[in-house]
């Protein structure tokens, strides 16, 4: 989106995203593969064998974000970063 100057925005509650200047310390969970390899936990969609990587978060710079909407109105990274770290 960046790179083709599309507007990207995010919508998450504030409880869920990390103001940390560095990422070194976030430990990225990674869920069940079923969760991704089955359609309603019933059908199988990938060919036996084949381990999917099903991650419960990706990390976003915010250099890359538009806007984040939030439960307290939609803010810049910027003006995100200077209310809540104040």
């Amino acid at each position: 989106a960046y790179d083709n100057k599309v507007p990207f925005y995010v919508a998450a509650p504030t409880s869920t995203l990390s103001l940390h200047e560095t990422v070194d310390d976030v430990t990225i969970e990674q869920r069940d593969s079923s969760e991704v390899g089955n359609v309603l936990g019933k059908v199988q969609i990938v060919p036996d064998g084949v381990e999917c990587l099903n991650y419960a978060f990706d990390i976003t710079p915010f250099r890359l974000v538009t806007g984040i909407i939030t439960e307290d109105g939609v803010f810049t990274p910027e003006e995100l970063l200077k209310k809540y770290k104040s």
